[in-house]
């Protein structure tokens, strides 16, 4: 079996943040330019569980990697969470240098960043308003969405369209909701996490 040069893992928050990385690798090509790299995406459903779940998960993956190939191969891990948890919590929902310390602890860690969508994962989705709007099946608003956070604006949004209701963490439509937007436009904010990966992904050719 060949050896990959290396392991990149992505804990996420739920089923939307794993379909939205998942596409951020296939639309950038990651996966086809790099087959030497084993990409691998964790969903721990609920941000309140990434130092419990999320390193326990994290810790099986390692495992399973080794089995696969043998021996253990390096491994580069980012923990993407929504800002937002951290300003309206009077009490954080995690510590990230704790749990950064813990996944530091296997000895094939090679480095642990964060990516945090500010504030919520939701805002990059609005930035394709007109996306958002044409998959609802609603005309496009020139005035500014009512709602206190991304994901009000998205509830008052899909209540425009009568019959959906957007689920925070939840993949709607099978993924076809987050395919309809212009995907250029939605991750428009990350670049120096997109020039990140590429410095790792090129290292390891």
């Amino acid at each position: 079996m060949s050896m990959k040069a290396c392991s990149i893992v992505f804990i996420v928050e739920g089923s939307t943040e794993k379909y939205f990385f998942d596409l951020v690798l296939n639309n950038f090509n990651y996966k086809r330019n790099f087959p030497k790299i084993h990409f691998e995406i964790i969903n721990i459903q609920g941000v309140g569980k990434f130092e419990a779940r999320g390193v326990r998960k994290y810790e099986c993956y390692l495992k399973k990697l080794k089995n696969k190939y043998g021996q253990e191969i390096p491994s580069y891990v980012y923990l993407c969470y929504d800002h937002d948890v951290f300003v309206r919590n009077a009490k954080p929902p995690f510590d990230f240098n704790k749990i950064k310390k813990k996944l530091e602890t296997y000895p094939n860690t090679k480095k642990v960043e964060k990516v945090i969508a500010y504030d919520q994962i939701e805002d990059w989705f609005l930035l394709d308003l007109a996306g958002i709007c044409k998959y609802l099946g609603i005309s496009k608003t020139n005035k500014k969405v009512n709602g206190r956070s991304g994901t009000e604006k998205m509830i008052n949004l899909f209540k425009k369209a009568g019959n959906k209701t957007y689920q925070k963490r939840q993949n709607l439509d099978g993924g076809k909701f987050i395919d309809s937007m212009d995907f250029k436009k939605i991750t428009s904010q990350l670049t120096p996490f997109l020039q990140q990966l590429d410095d790792i992904c090129k290292n390891h050719t």
